[in-house]
């Protein structure tokens, strides 16, 4: 979790930095495209509330899942599913390096009972089905 929480803020200083360079370049010269400005701002703004919201879920899954060692490298890939939407959040799929660790998080997953965040399994379509099918045949 330490080595993480180091991961994000090297890509906070990082963003920060080179942020403040592109700022700089702004200053310095005329700006004939005002909303180059304007766009700057706006992606910046993204930049650091998307790594404070970033932190803030890493500290909550550490705390509810009681995952100690975690580090960027256990993950082999993340991504969202879905389209954005204003009526609920989308599911984010995680493909982890260590197994050790990604059972850790399944079978920890009673922890979020009450938080509003569920843990399943992302099945492709054929496995899917043949799980309804196992489901069917054992009942």
């Amino acid at each position: 979790m330490d080595a993480f929480k180091d991961s994000l803020n090297a890509m906070a200083e990082m963003f920060e930095q080179k942020m403040s360079e592109f700022q700089q370049g702004l200053d310095n010269g005329p700006i004939t495209n005002t909303s180059l400005a304007a766009e700057f701002n706006s992606f910046r703004t993204f930049v650091l509330s998307a790594m404070n919201t970033l932190q803030r879920q890493v500290e909550f899954l550490g705390k509810h899942l009681g995952v100690t060692g975690f580090s960027v490298a256990s993950i082999k890939s993340s991504h969202r599913l879905g389209r954005p939407s204003e009526k609920k959040p989308r599911p984010i799929m995680i493909k982890f390096a260590d197994v050790a660790l990604r059972d850790k998080v399944w079978f920890s997953k009673t922890g979020f009972k009450g938080s509003g965040l569920t843990v399943s399994e992302f099945l492709t379509k054929s496995r899917y089905n043949l799980f309804m099918k196992a489901s069917r045949d054992s009942a």
